[in-house]
């Protein structure tokens, strides 16, 4: 393991969804009560969240990439995405297809305690701006 996998501290983070969590969170931020995202629809769940960006696909894919490094990744039986098993029992599912068109989610339902990051969050990846 090189350095590069030190946090701030110079310590290894605890285990694999840990450090998971941490390089996802720098990338795509935390919020103090934490959940990845933003709060989506006025309504809506606290644990449902969106994260907008030009190409929702490709965000989506890279947000779920870091979080199952290290992983068992099946695909989904409706063939919509892909769901890993981590080290710990966390489960991590990318669904492609959601009922919210052109909208991938990432669904985290995580074992254990995460250093205050909240263990069930939904995760949609809502395009802004031009077109794809």
């Amino acid at each position: 393991m090189s350095d590069s996998s030190k946090d701030i501290s110079g310590l290894f983070p605890i285990n694999r969804v840990d450090n998971n969590i941490h390089y996802t969170a720098q990338e795509y931020g935390l919020s103090p009560s934490g959940y990845f995202g933003e709060k989506g629809k006025k309504g809506s769940a606290n644990w449902i969240r969106q994260i907008r960006t030009k190409n929702p696909e490709a965000e989506a894919g890279r947000f779920y990439d870091l979080l199952t490094d290290g992983g068992s990744e099946k695909p989904l039986s409706n063939g919509h995405g892909f769901i890993t098993t981590m080290p710990d029992g966390s489960k991590i599912t990318i669904r492609i297809k959601t009922s919210s068109k052109d909208s991938p989610a990432v669904d985290l339902k995580l074992e254990g305690l995460h250093d205050g990051v909240k263990t069930h969050q939904k995760i949609h990846f809502v395009r802004i701006g031009g077109s794809k």
